[in-house]
């Protein structure tokens, strides 16, 4: 028989178990009539909780990750579930900024995945995030949509190893169609001695983009709005602020670029090129020389109200043009060249859509050649058939802002950008 003190002492022993297991597993605090939860920052209670809300099989939950001011390594990746509406947001404010910290350690393909899901609004809010590993994708976009179905805002991208936002999957991610289309709002992308790609955009292969009517000014695109690049250094074109490729549909507007520049992989570096771009007023600086700051190898899209110049001592800084159009790779058969700068989807095939800009005050400075555009491959590529400086015909631009945009403070004040500039057209 057991003694009484051997009960006590056992049952003691129970209790101590099961409450160092609820702390381990169980530290997330969560308020159901609230659709409200909060981790305790780590990656493990992070997860604990998302897959407690998945549970729930309710939309409109927020998950907010550790405490204000708080730093947290992250040694794997966190996955959001899929086919919710949810939030997962930092601790703090941006105003002033008193935002958690999450560090990746690992080196995985991705350190945050979820799957875009039509009719569900996935949002990634309020967080600074760094790495001492070298994830591919700080945030990864899988899946599918044909509205726009995930939001990436006020967050801050420091010094990533690699890519910061990677949407969809390179060669594939084409099972439901074009997208997925979502928007990344008042970010700001820093590197300082080391150089990343702030967004890879990939709509799959097969998607059928470049059988699918163009979707300009719509939302039926990635729109990139109100955002600061920003680096700190020498312009390395081919880390680019956005490269896109396999029928990607993008738009790029109101951001601040310095000493960052954009690039559009063509058929003759992807398989399939990326089949329209709108880049619309940004403002665009280098401090050094470099040669382009829109690198065009296919499809076709529009530049309109950039405003585009030189920092620095302009004696060794300038673009050797503004919009550089190449094409790197043969074309077997002569004009037109498969997916080429100009083309793009007429009644279900591709055909001729030229590329048009306009609008876009330049100050090539001292060290630049002063053209507003180049070409490479210059008889497959011509002014006036393949790209016009002039407006689009019928072009309209997508509402500004865009509507899941939801107000608040912005954590995009430029650095020292100098005044506009309107020294040739």
């Amino acid at each position: 028989m057991i003694k009484p003190s051997r009960i006590h002492l056992f049952c003691a022993m129970i209790v101590c178990a099961f409450f160092l297991l609820s702390k381990d597993t169980l530290a997330y605090t969560k308020d159901d009539a609230a659709k409200k939860a909060t981790s305790d920052g780590s990656l493990s209670d992070t997860q604990n909780a998302l897959n407690y809300i998945k549970g729930r099989n309710e939309d409109g939950w927020v998950l907010t990750v550790g405490l204000a001011g708080g730093s947290y390594n992250w040694s794997g990746g966190l996955q959001i579930p899929s086919g919710r509406t949810i939030t997962l947001q930092g601790a703090g404010t941006y105003s002033p900024d008193t935002r958690g910290t999450i560090n990746f350690t690992h080196s995985q393909s991705a350190a945050i995945s979820f799957s875009a899901t039509n009719g569900k609004v996935v949002r990634i809010t309020n967080f600074k995030f760094t790495d001492s590993g070298s994830p591919i994708a700080t945030i990864q976009v899988n899946g599918w949509s044909n509205v726009p179905s995930w939001r990436v805002d006020h967050n801050r991208f420091q010094n990533m190893a690699d890519r910061a936002i990677v949407v969809g999957n390179q060669g594939g991610n084409a099972a439901g169609g074009i997208g997925p289309y979502g928007l990344v709002d008042n970010n700001w992308f820093e590197s300082t001695g080391s150089a990343y790609r702030g967004l890879y955009i990939f709509f799959g292969d097969d998607s059928g983009s470049w059988t699918s009517p163009h979707t300009f000014g719509t939302d039926k695109t990635v729109v990139v709005e109100d955002n600061v690049f920003n680096r700190t250094g020498d312009t390395v074109p081919g880390l680019p602020v956005i490269d896109s490729a396999h029928g990607a549909r993008w738009l790029m507007r109101y951001n601040t670029m310095n000493n960052w520049v954009a690039v559009l992989h063509g058929a003759d570096s992807s398989p399939v090129s990326t089949l329209q771009f709108e880049f619309n007023h940004n403002t665009v600086r280098v401090s050094d020389a470099v040669d382009y700051v829109l690198y065009i190898r296919g499809g076709t899209g529009v530049a309109m109200g950039n405003d585009i110049g030189v920092t620095g001592n302009p004696s060794n800084a300038g673009y050797n043009s503004a919009w550089k159009m190449v094409r790197d790779g043969s074309c077997s058969g002569g004009y037109p060249c498969f997916q080429q700068v100009g083309r793009g989807v007429v009644s279900g095939a591709e055909g001729s859509v030229p590329v048009y800009f306009w609008d876009n005050p330049y100050n090539p400075g001292d060290g630049g050649s002063g053209d507003l555009w180049s070409t490479e491959g210059s008889s497959d590529i011509q002014l006036n058939r393949d790209f016009f400086l002039s407006a689009k015909p019928g072009y309209t631009e997508y509402t500004y802002p865009h509507p899941l945009q939801g107000g608040g403070t912005s954590d995009t004040t430029p650095p020292a950008a100098p005044q506009r500039m309107r020294l040739q057209q």
